[in-house]
């Protein structure tokens, strides 16, 4: 009986490793994801501070991300 609980509660954190490895890979896709769209969007407040893009290309930006 001690050794059948034993197994199923292996069973169960063998799991739970499993889960939480594949939650911290999506975690890691999607900070990926958002840093590479925050990079983007400063390179592209840089452009426009230097006055080669009007800023009015900006504001579906600005309000699609808030």
């Amino acid at each position: 009986m001690k050794s059948v609980s034993i197994s199923i509660l292996k069973k169960i954190v063998d799991t739970d490793v499993l889960h939480k490895n594949n939650k911290f890979k999506n975690e890691v896709v999607a900070a990926t994801v958002v840093f590479s769209w925050t990079m983007l969007i400063q390179r592209l407040k840089i452009l426009a501070a230097f006055g080669l893009i009007s800023n009015f290309f900006f504001l579906p930006f600005f309000v699609l991300l808030k």
